[in-house]
């Protein structure tokens, strides 16, 4: 499946379950409840039932089910994500470019300092097209090249990260591999293995990107855990 297509059918999903939750929610108290992300831009006029349980309009009640509803939407989309994730990263394909966020620093995405030195960067982050296979030809093994200069990758060299220029040899091609493992550590989350180095994980420690053994901590677990937006 091309990964436009898969993008699509993302927001497809999350529309279609949102909608339906709402009207679950006008059938159950009269109104929806409050999102817990505010939307970024309404079209037409916002969403009215008649007075909620407490008979304050656009109020839910405290025990309303609608509360429960939208937990068990949010874990159907997380899920839906997941397997469209696996999906993407299934077969042989060229992704769009793409920026990969941190899980517990969300407000930093893979980018470059320094010319080549791979970081978790606030601003000017980098976007990344994934190949799949990875340069190495393992199925299902995934490489990141970078939209700026098509011929360079992310590879690791002396555990850290760099962006180099394509070599034709077997050990850059191992190095720019890796093997995406979803959900590994968190649900909706990528955690990308070294090929050549089993067991370590793609990971940022004080911002620089590395690849770096599980020794089982939750620092690592979450240092190591991202998607793709």
């Amino acid at each position: 499946m091309e990964p436009k297509m898969i993008q699509i059918l993302v927001l497809m999903c999350e529309l279609i379950a949102i909608g339906s939750a709402y009207q679950q929610c006008n059938i159950i108290c009269g109104d929806p409840p409050v999102p817990s992300h505010p939307t970024p831009r309404t079209f037409g006029n916002p969403i009215r039932g008649k007075a909620g349980p407490k008979g304050e309009k656009g109020e839910a009640s405290e025990s309303c089910e609608c509360r429960t509803l939208m937990e068990e939407v949010r874990e159907d989309i997380a899920t839906i994500k997941t397997q469209l994730a696996r999906d993407l990263y299934n077969g042989n394909f060229e992704s769009e470019p793409l920026l990969f966020q941190s899980y517990n620093v969300p407000a930093k995405n893979f980018g470059i300092k320094n010319g080549n030195q791979a970081y978790i960067v606030s601003s000017a982050p980098r976007h990344f097209k994934l190949i799949s296979p990875g340069l190495c030809g393992i199925p299902n093994s995934v490489s990141f090249k970078t939209e700026s200069h098509p011929a360079n990758y992310l590879r690791h060299s002396g555990y850290l990260l760099w962006l180099m220029p394509f070599e034709d040899s077997t050990l850059y091609k191992q190095d720019a591999s890796f093997i995406p493992r979803h959900d590994l550590f968190y649900k909706g989350y990528t955690v990308f293995e070294s090929v050549n180095i089993p067991g370590h994980y793609i990971r940022h420690a004080n911002q620089r990107l590395q690849i770096s053994n599980d020794d089982g901590s939750e620092l690592l677990h979450k240092d190591s855990s991202f998607r793709h937006l």
